[in-house]
């Protein structure tokens, strides 16, 4: 029994062929041999989320970087910011790399995520949460003279 396994890049196509062999005496040569066709699957990603701040004050902008990789080659496609459930916006991915600048978030805690779409050769994933923290600054009192 001979099998031969080829491997692929995530969305190619392959043929793995497996034969037997009877020798010159075999009455079925035609029955020794098999072949099918296989789809390699997309392939899996990780999203990584970072914040260049943690702490800001309301009307400042936050940087936010979502950084997507896989075993090899670069995906494509966009990532999704979202604060909670809400989206923030998306971005297009350029070297595996996608960035939001954002202003406005309301004051308090916001735990934000970015989520890869995906494309035809890499499967979505979605970034561990990042907590960041707008804060009201407390006015400076006026000295009038």
């Amino acid at each position: 029994l001979v099998v031969k396994v080829v491997s692929g890049a995530a969305g190619e196509q392959i043929r793995n062929t497996a034969s037997v062999t009877g020798g010159e005496s075999d009455p079925f040569p035609q029955n020794n041999s098999q072949t099918a066709e296989t789809s390699i699957d997309s392939a899996i990603t990780l999203t990584e989320l970072s914040a260049e701040e943690q702490v800001l004050g309301l009307q400042q902008v936050w940087k936010l970087t979502a950084r997507v990789v896989t075993s090899g080659g670069t995906p494509t496609g966009s990532v999704t910011f979202l604060d909670g459930a809400a989206a923030l916006d998306s971005s297009a991915l350029s070297d595996g790399i996608a960035v939001l600048e954002v202003a406005g978030l309301a004051v308090g805690a916001h735990t934000l995520t970015a989520a890869y779409s995906g494309d035809a050769t890499y499967k979505p994933s979605v970034s561990a949460a990042v907590v960041v923290r707008a804060k009201a600054f407390a006015a400076l009192p006026l000295i009038l003279k």
